[in-house]
């Protein structure tokens, strides 16, 4: 059984600490880049989740009519503890046979740097195994 784990999470959206960072508007949208990996190796791949406002979306739709919301976590306010918890709920449920499970768990929530259909395979790049393993696919 793979058990994912959190690695780090960043943005290139915000500068400084998710602990003391604040939208300067209600109508806001910050990206958020999830680097998770098997439990106890140091492999890891990036999953993004959209945090954005409610505020945010009306200004969007006002503007385009149309947003898609996949991969988009909605929130009154931004509130990093409360966030944070709702992903490591999600990483923590999203155990698998392999890591192809494990990441089809988690890209129903976040977007997968991978995802099948949206990512063109290199055999120069290897597998999704090699990457996890190490080990070249024979």
């Amino acid at each position: 059984m793979i058990t994912p784990e959190i690695h780090s999470i960043g943005s290139v959206d915000v500068f400084e600490s998710f602990k003391t960072w604040q939208p300067s508007d209600p109508a806001f949208s910050v990206d958020l880049d999830i680097f998770i990996g098997p439990a106890g190796t140091e492999v890891e791949e990036r999953f993004t989740l959209y945090v954005c406002s409610p505020a945010w979306l009306e200004k969007t739709l006002e503007a385009d009519h149309i947003e898609d919301g996949r991969h988009m976590l909605i929130v009154k306010e931004f509130d990093y503890p409360r966030i944070r918890a709702w992903i490591d709920s999600v990483v923590e449920d999203s155990t698998g046979a392999d890591w192809d499970e494990v990441a089809a768990k988690l890209g129903r929530y976040f977007a997968w740097e991978f995802e099948p259909g949206t990512y063109v395979w290199s055999p120069a790049e290897g597998d999704i195994d090699t990457r996890i393993s190490g080990e070249p696919d024979t």
